[in-house]
């Protein structure tokens, strides 16, 4: 392949981690007008690459304005090992962008997607995680990682985590412009849209949230509620709730925080809110 056609192709990658806030950052980044962005989730590299070539994937991006980048997300590139050996193949320029989020909430979070699909039917989260082991291979972000680092400079990489997407929304998104080099001063509207209805579904049925919040909405308290909602201490409480029903036997937290604890050691940071 010549290295003009690998020039065709996405400046920039979103490639997980699932469920830690990928289409947050797809809706923001598909607003601005610098860039340009096919359907989130192409799944070309973990997917596709056997059936389709690499025109099939660059051609993906030639409606992009010549003063726009272009760039995908596909969550599930990250645990998959053989996709980011030929996204640097095809692509050995291109920006990786990563999210991270809570091992157990994430596996969590998916468990309930799934479910909703009707999967893991009459199953508890702990005996989903043993039936079916990458629902926590996926949040055991170590191997993952080094396996990035393999073929990409640190430099090319940018790690955010999902809890900064409540707690400071704006402040993750400019990083990821800067990360970029677009302009970060364009504020998207879907900045503030942060939906994860799977992380809660079990919570909101234990406390029967809907009912609780209809009442609200219905009382003279709604204006005050719903301005509520918006602040960085109403997206805590939401995050405690969800935890709440989260429980795992002891082997598998033994598990979890080997990993962060090697994850802190490659990244250089304290990853202490992670531990439970």
């Amino acid at each position: 392949m010549s290295d003009s056609l690998k020039l065709k192709g996405p400046s920039f990658v979103g490639i997980g981690a699932q469920r830690a806030g990928t289409s947050w950052l797809y809706n923001c980044l598909i607003e601005h007008p610098e860039i340009f962005m096919p359907q989130k989730e192409v799944h070309y590299f973990d997917k596709l690459y056997k059936t389709h070539d690499i025109d099939w994937y660059t051609n993906l991006f030639s409606d992009a304005d010549i003063k726009q980048i272009s760039g995908e997300i596909t969550p599930d590139y990250l645990y998959h090992q053989d996709t980011i050996k030929e996204i640097h193949h095809n692509f050995p320029n291109t920006k990786l962008i990563i999210i991270l989020r809570n091992p157990i909430e994430r596996s969590y979070s998916a468990f309930n997607l799934f479910k909703s699909h009707g999967r893991f039917k009459n199953m508890t989260f702990e005996e989903a995680l043993k039936a079916e082991p990458f629902l926590l291979e996926q949040s055991l972000y170590c191997k993952q990682l080094e396996n990035v680092y393999r073929y990409f400079n640190k430099e090319q990489v940018l790690i955010k985590f999902y809890e900064h997407i409540s707690g400071a929304p704006l402040e993750f998104y400019q990083s990821v412009c800067d990360f970029l080099r677009i302009d970060k001063h364009f504020i998207p509207g879907s900045l503030k849209i942060i939906k994860n209805s799977s992380a809660m579904s079990s919570v909101q049925g234990k406390f029967n949230i809907p009912s609780i919040q209809k009442k609200i909405d219905n009382s003279i308290f709604k204006k005050s509620f719903n301005a509520f909602k918006k602040t960085t201490l109403a997206n805590t409480i939401k995050r405690r709730l969800a935890s709440i029903n989260i429980d795992v036997d002891s082997s598998i937290e033994d598990t979890v925080l080997k990993d962060i604890k090697s994850l802190e050691s490659i990244l250089k940071i304290s990853l202490k809110h992670w531990q439970r």
